[in-house]
C-alpha cells in the first residue's frame, strides 16, 4: 500500500514539474563568452559571408598571423532597410584565457557591403584584447580555434568613440539589435 502511494506522488510530482518547465521559456545565449551578447532574435535574414572561405572551414593562412595578417574579405548580405547602423566582432572562444577579441568595428554604415583584405571601412573601432584598434590575425597556440565574425544589425549608431571596449559596445547595443548573423573560420596550429 505504502509503494503504490509513493509511486503516486512522485508521478504527479514528476508530470508538475514537467508541464512547469514547459510553461516557462527561458531564452538561452546562441553563443557563451565573458560579455553578453545583445541578440534580439534567432531569425536571421541577414547573413555574412567571405569569398576567401565557406561557413565552419579554415581560414587561409595570409588572413592568419602564420600569412600576412590580412583582414579577410567580408560581404554583407539583406541588410535590413532600416538599418541605422552594423557592428562586426571577431572574437575567439576557444582561446585558453577565456573568449579573444580580434576586431570590433562599430557604427558601419548600412549601405556598405563588403569589407575587403586590404581596406578598413569607415567607421570607429574598438580596443580589442590586443590593445589595438587595428584587426588582429588569429594566431592560436595550439590546436583548432573557431573565429566567429558577427554582424549586428542596428536601429541606432552608437554614441561612443574609437577605443570603447567590447562591454561598453555590447551594452550600447542592448536594446537596438535588428538582426545578427554569424561566419565561422577555423585556424589550427
Amino acid at each position: 500500500m505504502y509503494k503504490a502511494i509513493i509511486i503516486f506522488i512522485l508521478f504527479v510530482t514528476t508530470i508538475t514539474l514537467s508541464s512547469c518547465s514547459k510553461s516557462e521559456t527561458i531564452q538561452q545565449p546562441i553563443l557563451k563568452s565573458e560579455y553578453e551578447h545583445p541578440l534580439k532574435n534567432n531569425n536571421t535574414i541577414m547573413n555574412i559571408t567571405s569569398p576567401a572561405f565557406e561557413n565552419e572551414s579554415a581560414l587561409p593562412a595570409d588572413y592568419t598571423c602564420r600569412g600576412e595578417s590580412k583582414i579577410p574579405p567580408l560581404r554583407f548580405i539583406d541588410v535590413p532597410d532600416n538599418t541605422r547602423s552594423l557592428v562586426l566582432i571577431i572574437d575567439d572562444p576557444d582561446a585558453p584565457a577565456g573568449t579573444w577579441v580580434h576586431w570590433i568595428v562599430f557604427n558601419i554604415d548600412p549601405a556598405v557591403s563588403e569589407i575587403s583584405q586590404d581596406n578598413q571601412p569607415q567607421a570607429n573601432f574598438g580596443i580589442n584584447d590586443y590593445n589595438q584598434l587595428e584587426y588582429g590575425a588569429p594566431c592560436p597556440p595550439s590546436g583548432t580555434h573557431r573565429y566567429f565574425f558577427k554582424l549586428y544589425a542596428l536601429d541606432t549608431k552608437l554614441d561612443l568613440q574609437n577605443g570603447a571596449s567590447v562591454n561598453e559596445i555590447v551594452t550600447a547595443m542592448q536594446g537596438h539589435v535588428i538582426e545578427q548573423t554569424t561566419l565561422i573560420g577555423t585556424v589550427s596550429k
